[in-house]
């Protein structure tokens, strides 16, 4: 029941608001599209549509300033107000009417019906709520001059002053929706102080659970922090163990930035000497620098039967057979734990696809200024 009376409470607003839009967007419709005319009832809520000097247009903008009067009467609720409304609710009251009363009654006509009984309801709720804004007024009573003859002359004597009378009702006025509504509010507040509870609690456990994941992030950052640190330090023993294998002049400087090492490699000239004029070498020689052949002799590209372009600017693996890899990781791993190893095994493939064993000695050496390794292939021919 109190859900019902708070219903019946902003009935009338919400209808007349709705038939606001809906008049003007139609209007807007009508006057800038133009649209079709339709539904009629919008043209019969004033009782203008009699005459024969008003369009449609015209009566359209007329209801459009009659809801928009009875709209804002409802919105400013008042004894006043609602007094008021009932003329522009009865202009359409007997518009719709007389449009019902000289018709036939048809399925057509079923929005004029449906909005004939909404203001039927909307005028019972109105002297409803007029009934729940009481008034006492007390005015006070003129009482007429009394005049004395006295001795053939007028005197006009003085009027008493008289307690004004305040019109007593008979019986108490009961305010029929008031104790509703406050009800009606109070289990609201109520409701949303235990909604307000709830979303603290669960801002309250989402704040917690954000400082944990923080914490969390903070400790992973101190590992990687750490690990970064060692990871550097690993680097610099395994530069200072890796430049200890190289024969070679080499000085070794830190770097402006991230804390590495760089290496600043000064070559003897003996060095440089080794890999001069290797075409002249009769065995087969390839200078390979980080894993790419740069230089090869003849009898290096005779061994695997390809030109010397074919050869030049391609990887060393790209002529040996992965079976071979593993020994080749051994060897190199062999050179920086420090052991001392001449050379590998390895299987080479030639144009043909030929298999050859050949074993393979390296030593470093300098190529354009850079490291690189002086690569001695020998075949064995009993395998």
């Amino acid at each position: 029941m109190k859900k019902v009376n708070y219903i019946f409470w902003y009935f009338p607003l919400c209808f007349f608001v709705f038939i606001t839009i809906f008049i003007f967007v139609k209007f807007v419709f009508i006057f800038f599209f133009r649209a079709a005319y339709e539904p009629e009832f919008i043209f019969d809520l004033i009782p203008f549509y009699v005459l024969s000097g008003v369009n449609n247009l015209h009566l359209i903008l007329l209801s459009l300033i009659v809801v928009v009067l009875d709209s804002y009467l409802h919105a400013k609720v008042s004894k006043k107000n609602l007094i008021f409304s009932f003329l522009p609710t009865g202009v359409m009251l007997g518009g719709l009417g007389l449009a019902i009363a000289s018709r036939e009654m048809a399925i057509s006509n079923f929005f004029h019906y449906l909005i004939f009984g909404c203001l039927l309801v909307i005028v019972v709720i109105d002297h409803k709520h007029i009934l729940m804004f009481p008034e006492i007024i007390a005015t006070p009573k003129k009482e007429p001059l009394k005049t004395k003859i006295a001795w053939g002359k007028s005197i006009i004597a003085r009027v008493e002053p008289q307690a004004p009378k305040v019109s007593v009702v008979d019986r108490p006025l009961r305010i029929e929706g008031i104790d509703e509504i406050l009800t009606l509010h109070k289990e609201t507040l109520s409701d949303l102080r235990t909604l307000i509870n709830d979303d603290l609690q669960q801002a309250k456990t989402m704040m917690e659970e954000l400082e944990r994941k923080t914490r969390k992030i903070n400790r992973l950052g101190a590992e990687i922090e750490e690990r970064r640190k060692n990871l550097v330090q690993e680097e610099r023993l395994f530069r200072r163990r890796f430049i200890s294998l190289l024969d070679e002049n080499i000085h070794v400087k830190p770097s402006k930035s991230n804390n590495r090492l760089a290496l600043d490699v000064n070559t003897s000239k003996e060095t440089s000497e080794h890999y001069i004029f290797i075409d002249n070498i009769q065995d087969c020689v390839a200078i390979v620098q980080r894993g790419i052949l740069k230089q090869v002799n003849r009898p290096f590209v005779e061994l695997l039967g390809y030109d010397i372009n074919e050869v030049i600017g391609k990887s060393l693996f790209d002529f040996i057979t992965p079976e071979c890899y593993l020994e080749i990781e051994k060897y190199y791993l062999d050179r920086l734990k420090g052991v001392d190893s001449s050379g590998y095994e390895a299987v080479f493939l030639t144009k043909d696809s030929n298999k050859l064993v050949v074993e393979v000695s390296t030593r470093p050496t300098v190529f354009n200024g850079k490291k690189a390794e002086i690569a001695i292939i020998k075949e064995f021919k009993n395998k």
